[in-house]
C-alpha cells in the first residue's frame, strides 16, 4: 500500500473518530456521568494518538520528498503546510493538555464543549485543505517515482 493510500486512510479514520466522539458529546445532557466522561477521555486520548502518528509520517516522508521536489508550486505548498501544522498541533497539543483528567471534562462541561467544537472543526478544514490541495500535488511527486519503479 503507497505512502499516499496510509495517510488518506488515516485522515478518513481521524474524521471517522472526530464525528463519533462530537455525536456522543452532543447527546450528552447538561454534564458528563463519570463513564460518560471516562470515554470521552480515552476517545480524545486514541485522536491524539492517531494524529501523532499522521504527523510523524507526513514530516518524515511527505514534507521532505515535496519540498525537494522541482516543482516550484509543490515544494512552496508544502512548507506552506507543514509551517501551519506546527501551529495546528501546538493548539491541539494544548487542548489535550487543558481537558486530559475526567473531573476538569465533568467540571467544565460547557467550556469543554466549545473547545472541542472549535478544534475539531480546525482540524476538519485542515484535513479537508490536505485531501484537496497538498495530497494532490504529493500525487503529481510519486507519479514519476512510480514509473521509474514500473520500468
Amino acid at each position: 500500500m503507497s505512502d499516499m493510500v496510509k495517510l488518506r486512510r488515516q485522515h478518513e479514520s481521524t474524521l471517522t473518530l472526530i464525528q463519533g466522539i462530537g455525536a456522543r458529546i452532543d447527546n450528552i445532557g447538561s454534564e458528563p456521568g463519570a463513564d460518560e466522561a471516562f470515554e470521552l477521555g480515552l476517545l480524545l486520548a486514541k485522536l491524539s494518538g492517531g494524529l501523532r502518528r499522521h504527523l510523524v509520517r507526513e514530516n518524515k516522508d511527505l514534507y521532505p520528498r515535496m519540498i525537494n521536489s522541482d516543482d516550484a508550486e509543490i515544494a512552496e505548498t508544502a512548507r506552506r503546510f507543514r509551517n501551519e501544522i506546527g501551529r495546528i498541533g501546538h493548539d491541539f497539543d494544548i487542548f489535550i493538555e487543558r481537558w486530559r483528567n475526567i473531573v476538569d471534562i465533568r467540571r467544565n462541561w460547557s467550556g469543554f464543549r466549545l473547545e472541542t467544537k472549535q478544534i475539531f472543526d480546525m482540524l476538519e478544514q485542515r484535513i479537508e485543505r490536505e485531501n484537496t490541495i497538498l495530497y494532490v500535488l504529493a500525487d503529481r511527486v510519486a507519479a514519476p517515482e512510480r514509473a521509474v519503479r514500473a520500468a
